[in-house]
This record gives C-alpha cells, sequence and structure tokens, in this order.
C-alpha cells in the first residue's frame, strides 16, 4: 500500500497516486487538518455519518480515512484555532450525496453541474468545517 511515516504516535500510510502525473519528488496528494473542539464526537461524527474509517485515534487527534483520501481531526489549539475546508474527487456525486443525506449530514444542496468541468456538493461537519464532494464530467 506504500511507505509509513510517523505522526507522533499515529502511522499513516502513504498512498501511490497516479492522478495528474505526479512525480515521485512531488506534491501527491492533500492530507487536510481540521481543528475540533470535541475530538472524539467529531470522530464518530466522520465515522457514522460520513463514513469514513478509523485508521488512529487518541483524544486529541483522529485518523480517518475514505477510499484514497485521508483527514486529520486534531484539538482545537491556540495554533489551530480556525475552521477549515477540504474537497475530495468522487467518482459519483449523486449516489455520494444520497448516502450521505440518509444519514442526516447537514448538506448545502444537492449536486450541481459546474461550468469550469464538475458536478458537486458540499457538508458542512458538526463544527462549521466545509468539505466539498466533486466529479468531473465531460
Amino acid at each position: 500500500m506504500g511507505t509509513s511515516c510517523g505522526l507522533g504516535k499515529a502511522t499513516i500510510r502513504s498512498r501511490s497516486l497516479s492522478r495528474r502525473g505526479s512525480q515521485a519528488h512531488g506534491l501527491r496528494q492533500a492530507l487536510p487538518e481540521l481543528p475540533f473542539d470535541d475530538v472524539p464526537a467529531a470522530i464518530a461524527y466522520y465515522r457514522d455519518v460520513l463514513g469514513f474509517r478509523i485508521n488512529y485515534q487518541q483524544d486529541d487527534l483522529g485518523v480517518m480515512d475514505r477510499d484514497a483520501i485521508t483527514v486529520l481531526l486534531i484539538a482545537r489549539t491556540p495554533e489551530h484555532k480556525g475552521i477549515g475546508s477540504f474537497g475530495d474527487y468522487v467518482s459519483n456525486a449523486d449516489a455520494l450525496y444520497e448516502e450521505l443525506l440518509a444519514k442526516g449530514a447537514k448538506i448545502l444542496g444537492p449536486p450541481v453541474r459546474r461550468p469550469w468541468g464538475l458536478r458537486d456538493f458540499r457538508v458542512i461537519d458538526l463544527e462549521g468545517n466545509r468539505i466539498t464532494f466533486a466529479q468531473t464530467f465531460e
């Protein structure tokens, strides 16, 4: 599956991604860090509502995976106090929208086809972080 690198006590599995011709020394994949006042509640939300799997968990850190994306849920501190956002490419925006809607996710609207080649929708998590799920089209 790739190499491992340490992050405190956590071990994160890296993935080989071929999208957009990444080179060995270049950028390969974003690793968003989202701050939360209640990390255990955030872990439960990402697992139960958004369908992420727990890769690693401790009181102030959750490492969550879903398919090819990893997200770090971190404790809000003076250094990490903002609200974040990230996006991910998906193979079927409509199917994911229906899945998350059925699980009670706070969705800002149904998937919309954008003139720049994406069909996307946005979700707000329990502390206001925004997640965009986008599907490409021709």
